[in-house]
């Protein structure tokens, strides 16, 4: 895996290649006119990630990815209109709360999180994946300018997210007692069949083991009020790790597990 720029770089464009190589361990490589083909049988790799007007894009096997909001912006827009959505149900999620997201990818739920917390509350998310954690990160800074006031607190709730490169097991194990409200999992990128054929590239970079006991242990531990996950509809994941109480649309395809720190003492 190999950075460089686009075809007519500027210095600046240099400069940020070069810092996002070093975050994600790469290499960065001078750019020279070539096409990204040639690089890619120089340097005999498939992935190679282009720094296109200061955001990363990654070209692998023929497709081309980069990071996008997906559903999250009309969830945020549904949230404006009707004041559901079914994540922040099961999160009980309101102003002034804290999250840590345990599986960011590319921050969709994280950021109907953000909006609802406000800038009172905080929004911390976790990727061990290096390529996803910079393309989330660079993303979420570089998000065009709005038209309209709701985009405009969209924009604003993007960049109150913090996100951190980091294994979320060894990150909950190091973590003190209560320290967010609610904290949550969307272990995503483990089936292909529940993955989003718009998030297909990632995949390759993505951490694919599944969720286990001593991580949920951990979040029962950090979470004060709950710790909650989201599945695919029908998974038998909520049985395997214990969750008993099930939210979600009866036609819904996700479905949301609810650990309760009350209940659970």
């Amino acid at each position: 895996m190999i950075v460089t720029t686009s075809l007519r770089a500027l210095l600046a464009d240099v400069e940020l290649a070069e810092r996002l190589a070093r975050e994600i361990g790469a290499d960065y490589v001078e750019r020279r006119g070539r096409p990204l083909a040639i690089i890619q049988e120089e340097f005999q790799t498939s992935c190679v990630i282009v720094l296109e007007q200061g955001q990363p894009v990654v070209y692998q096997d023929g497709t081309r990815f980069f990071f996008h909001r997906g559903m999250s912006e009309l969830r945020i827009l549904n949230i404006l209109r009707t004041g559901h959505d079914p994540m922040i149900q099961a999160m009980n999620l309101a102003s002034g709360m804290s999250v840590l997201d345990c599986t960011l990818g590319l921050a969709a739920d994280a950021l109907v999180a953000a909006f609802i917390v406000g800038d009172a509350g905080m929004v911390l998310g976790l990727e061990a994946a290096p390529v996803i954690a910079a393309l989330t990160r660079w993303g979420l800074l570089a998000m065009q300018s709005p038209d309209s006031d709701a985009r405009e607190q969209i924009r604003q709730a993007a960049r109150r997210i913090q996100v951190r490169r980091a294994n979320h097991q060894e990150y909950l194990a190091g973590l003190p007692d209560d320290s967010f409200d609610v904290v949550y999992f969307d272990p995503m990128f483990r089936r292909p069949q529940a993955t989003s054929c718009g998030i297909q590239p990632l995949r390759n970079f993505a951490d694919a083991a599944p969720l286990n006991q001593a991580a949920i242990r951990d979040a029962l531990r950090v979470a004060r009020l709950r710790v909650v996950v989201k599945e695919s509809q029908g998974s038998r994941e909520f049985e395997r790790l214990g969750i008993g109480e099930i939210v979600g649309g009866r036609y819904s395809s996700v479905q949301y597990g609810i650990l309760r720190k009350e209940e659970l003492g």
